[in-house]
């Protein structure tokens, strides 16, 4: 949630998918909680994936390409198939081959 609310802070919007996050915090209007992943991915710039849901896991590259603005996803918790992204023509990043400039 820190850091969510520091994206926000920078005036970005966030969309956050994550059924523990939205239990937990209750009504914060600075944030948008949305049911599924694809839902929190449509026309994104960026995509954060700062937990391993299994359901994050079995997420079609292929099929969420055309919704997004970008297909640029960081993957923090490296719980991707970094292969599959890529061969779907999406911009992979996760935090170990982050770059560092």
């Amino acid at each position: 949630m820190a850091l969510a609310h520091a994206l926000i802070s920078a005036g970005l919007r966030v969309r956050i998918a994550d059924p523990v996050v939205v239990a937990s915090c209750g009504a914060d209007s600075r944030l948008e909680f949305v049911r599924t992943a694809e839902e929190a991915m449509r026309e994104a710039d960026v995509t954060l994936v700062a937990t391993a849901w299994p359901e994050y896991r079995h997420l079609n590259p292929e099929a969420l390409l055309p919704t997004v603005r970008r297909p640029l996803i960081v993957d923090t918790r490296h719980c991707l198939d970094s292969e599959n992204w890529r061969n779907a023509s999406w911009d992979y990043r996760s935090m170990f081959n982050l770059p560092l400039h």
